[in-house]
């Protein structure tokens, strides 16, 4: 019933089997998008990046 989280500092989005998290001051934001990215495509989640003024996404790491 319980998963296991294992935090690793050094990327911007852990994706696991049924939970998503993401880290610093835009963390809502870059996982908003990836969200967005994965259901819509990258074409809508470049555009909706490009209305709230950020990269449609960040290479800062990813596991």
């Amino acid at each position: 019933m319980y998963s296991t989280i294992n935090v690793d500092p050094d990327v911007l989005l852990v994706e696991g089997e049924r939970v998503l998290t993401s880290t610093r001051l835009a963390a809502g934001l870059d996982l908003g998008l990836h969200i967005v990215r994965q259901d819509f495509g990258a074409q809508v989640a470049a555009s909706l990046a490009q209305r709230l003024v950020l990269p449609a996404q960040r290479d800062e790491g990813r596991r």
